[in-house]
């Protein structure tokens, strides 16, 4: 290798260290939990006649429960890791989504995937959340739902989540299912934290029957809630990085066609 290559090779080490590193930082976080055993299923529609048990112990058809925009949490209650933090990120960000109003204009659905949870374990999981929130909540607002393998392994192959049991406990993806007043799946939501912003664009698709448009996803993308101001702000540190890497791509396409021209060149 001759030094001309050397410090070729040097400087395409560096330019792809600092890209490696730009695409950490700015998308592990937000697609960690996105791929974890998860085929999204949006357009298509929950079955008919799949039947839970509510925290009240009263049985329910889902689709009849699902007469609004709703947003389903699939969980177990037994979870000692990420569950909870679904469940409270879910019920504090749907209190603060602006000009919506859980159980009038939406719903949530807890839904465990462990068919040995029971009705007043439901219950009491559900007591707990709604006794953190800021605001009251309706009780229709919020259903937790357990059910029998039969019923939940149809809503989650509906949903497209895979679960495998190991022990007690259970590998899953973690994300929220936004689905429209006539079932049909229109958005997910991925990890643990969540926006007010990406929820209300989520729930008023679903109200709109429309799946989630490019337009919304970037618009939740380059926006950010802050919960101190209690308003969206305008995310620099993640459109700038966005921006430095799309940058840095070029300039490396760039480098690569250059240097590719030059040795074509009967001068080079």
């Amino acid at each position: 290798m001759t030094n001309k290559e050397g410090k070729g090779m040097k400087k395409w080490g560096i330019l792809a260290g600092i890209l490696h590193v730009l695409v950490a930082t700015l998308f592990i976080p937000q697609t960690l939990f996105a791929t974890m055993s998860l085929d999204q299923k949006i357009g298509q529609y929950l079955p008919k006649g799949l039947e839970f048990t509510d925290e009240h112990g009263k049985k329910v058809k889902l689709d009849s429960l699902i007469t609004k925009p709703t947003v389903f949490a699939p969980v177990y209650f037994g979870c000692p890791g990420v569950c909870p933090a679904i469940l409270s990120g879910l019920g504090q960000v749907a209190e603060d989504i602006p000009f919506l109003k859980p159980g009038q204009d939406f719903q949530l659905v807890t839904i465990s995937f462990d068919d040995q949870d029971t009705d007043s374990i439901a219950l009491d999981k559900k007591k707990n959340y709604v006794a953190a929130l800021q605001k009251p909540m309706p009780d229709e607002a919020w259903k937790f739902l357990v059910g029998d393998q039969k019923n939940i392994s149809a809503f989650l192959a509906a949903v497209g989540f895979s679960v495998d049991r190991i022990g007690d406990d259970f590998d899953h993806p973690v994300a929220l299912v936004i689905v429209s007043g006539q079932g049909q799946i229109v958005r997910y939501l991925h990890g643990v934290k969540y926006v007010p912003l990406d929820l209300g664009l989520g729930i008023s698709e679903a109200a709109k029957e429309q799946l989630g448009s490019p337009s919304s996803r970037v618009l939740s993308y380059c926006f950010s809630y802050d919960t101190s101001k209690k308003s969206y702000v305008f995310d620099v540190l993640k459109v700038t990085g966005t921006l430095m890497a799309v940058v840095i791509v070029g300039f490396m396409a760039f480098l690569w066609f250059s240097g590719k021209r030059k040795k074509a060149s009967p001068n080079g």
